[in-house]
């Protein structure tokens, strides 16, 4: 059997061969890949995905806006003529 010293030693010796430069490019990756899957089980949205709504929601909102006036506008007139109509 292997000894955990002897198993250590030999991780040991893999990792100081190892380019520091490869170490850093899997370390960035797996961070990388890691949060992505967080971020996937997630219910977020991108930054542009929120922008687009934000402006579909101020687009909805300036026409409802729009509709309301138009709707007291027509409903001032109309109850201004069934003044007159009225006997």
């Amino acid at each position: 059997a292997i000894s955990s010293a002897a198993r250590f030693s030999a991780l040991e010796r893999t990792w100081v061969n190892w380019p520091m430069e490869e170490i850093g490019e899997d370390l960035r990756r797996n961070v990388a890949e890691a949060v992505g899957a967080a971020l996937a089980r997630m219910d977020v949205v991108t930054r542009e995905e929120l922008d687009a709504h934000l402006e579909t929601l101020a687009d909805t909102q300036a026409r409802m806006e729009a509709l309301q006036e138009r709707i007291e506008a027509i409903e001032a007139g109309s109850s201004g003529r069934n003044a007159d109509t009225d006997p």
